[in-house]
């Protein structure tokens, strides 16, 4: 059973599996049910790994993720222009 507030196992061995010789940098995109927890456990993880982290994050309750969904592709648009112009 998950314990609210902590991100999924999965996802924290995926992270801790991470180096920096594996990905240039990360942009976070989470969505919860409860609070932002999981973007700053995951931001604080790679950052000691010596991973560059995006400052800006995207984040989305659950239960209103449809109502974002506008903000879902313009969030990704803007970070896969950024990808095109390296």
């Amino acid at each position: 059973m998950q314990i609210a507030n902590i991100m999924a196992p999965e996802l924290k061995k995926y992270a801790e599996g991470l180096s920096p010789d594996m990905v240039g940098r990360v942009v976070l995109f989470t969505t919860s049910n409860l609070s932002r927890r999981t973007v700053y456990t995951l931001r604080k993880l790679l950052g000691k790994k010596g991973i560059a982290v995006e400052h800006e994050h995207f984040y989305a309750h659950m239960l209103h993720i449809r109502g974002r969904l506008d903000a879902v592709k313009e969030f990704v648009r803007k970070y896969s222009a950024k990808e095109d112009q390296q």
